[in-house]
This record gives C-alpha cells, sequence and structure tokens, in this order.
C-alpha cells in the first residue's frame, strides 16, 4: 500500500488516483483516510459507563434503581468491608507463585 505524504494544500487528486491508499490533514487537523476515492469512516464507540451504586455497566448511580452493593463482597452497603483483607491476601498470593 503506498502512503502519499500530507502537504499544506493537501494531496493533489491527479497522484491520488493512482494510488490505493491516500491519507491527510482536514481543516480542523483530523487525519483523513481515502481508499480508491472513498473516506474510511471508523464507528463512533460510546465509553464505557460504570454505576457507583450498583457496580453493574451500562448506566450511572443517578438512574440506578437497583439497592447500593459493596464493590468488595457484592453484598448490601455495610460501610468498610472485612473480606478486602482476605482479597488483597489472596493476590499477593498468586503474584508470589507467579513469579
Amino acid at each position: 500500500m503506498t502512503v502519499l505524504p500530507i502537504t499544506p494544500e493537501g494531496v493533489m487528486m491527479a497522484e491520488a488516483e493512482e494510488q490505493e491508499m491516500v491519507e491527510r490533514e482536514n481543516e480542523s487537523g483530523e487525519r483523513e483516510v481515502f481508499v480508491q476515492h472513498m473516506e474510511i469512516v471508523w464507528p463512533y464507540v460510546e465509553p464505557v459507563v460504570q454505576c457507583y451504586n450498583c457496580f453493574m455497566f451500562g448506566h450511572v448511580k443517578v438512574h440506578c434503581k437497583r439497592e447500593t452493593k459493596c464493590i468488595i463482597c457484592e453484598n448490601k452497603a455495610h460501610g468498610e468491608c472485612d473480606q478486602r483483607i482476605t482479597y488483597l491476601i489472596v493476590e499477593e498470593t498468586i503474584n508470589l507463585l507467579s513469579e
């Protein structure tokens, strides 16, 4: 695949007709890629959101209808979780065994 260099004026169409792929910057500085005179468009991917109430994905706390959960043990929210210590010990053991 041949990529033409970007010039201040863009790529000349006479050169572009001979090439498989053309890359240039538009007026706003974004990169545009053309293949056989067709612009490649990447689909918009929404950022992943996570609820800080139930810790599930796809919604936020403001719109959550579930009950509040503990992020560590997944039981009802209860303040500081004792299971965190167990989790950290298990994680450190796994890290030591994998070395």
